[in-house]
């Protein structure tokens, strides 16, 4: 549910910071993640004590972490990124952030859930996988719809204050 609010944000930041320092920030970011998976990874591989009797169920949740990991990683990589390049055309165009965030996200949102959710759920959902897939995008959609207007009044805020702000810098 949190994960639609990802995309108004980095367009905030995009908006603020510029297009090359939030594509800067998502790589170190994902970098981080990546190094606290395979944390994860070494801290599963090191001597269990002998009364831990459950360390095959332990070694089944883990284990796969770091792979299903990398397997997401590049693809959040890859939509962070041309979400962000996408909302800056977009912004220079339109000059409006409610609009611009929104069909940029969408787009990514669409793009990126469309092969995920259908290879998540084709497996054991072979014949919902469909209806399974548009469903999960749709309610992707509607809950990013409440995170931009969100980001859309804040992001008001911000770019009143600071034209306040500098009008009275310039009148100092």
């Amino acid at each position: 549910m949190l994960y639609p609010a990802l995309y108004p944000m980095l367009d905030m930041l995009t908006r603020l910071l510029g297009r090359s320092n939030v594509i800067i920030m998502i790589i170190i970011f994902h970098f981080c993640d990546c190094l606290f998976s395979y944390a994860l990874l070494l801290v599963n591989s090191m001597p269990y004590p002998e009364n831990f009797n459950n360390i095959q169920a332990f070694n089944t949740v883990i284990t796969p972490i770091p792979r299903m990991f990398l397997a997401g990683i590049l693809g959040a990589i890859a939509s962070g990124i041309a979400e962000v390049i996408f909302y800056a055309f977009l912004q220079r165009k339109i000059k409006n952030f409610f609009f611009s965030t929104y069909i940029a996200t969408s787009t990514i949102i669409i793009g990126h859930g469309l092969p995920t959710d259908y290879f998540a759920f084709n497996k054991e959902f072979p014949a919902q996988v469909w209806s399974l897939t548009i469903a999960n995008i749709a309610t992707n959609i509607v809950i990013l719809s409440i995170y931009i207007l969100i980001a859309s009044f804040f992001m008001a805020l911000i770019i009143k204050n600071t034209n306040s702000l500098n009008r009275n810098l310039a009148g100092s």
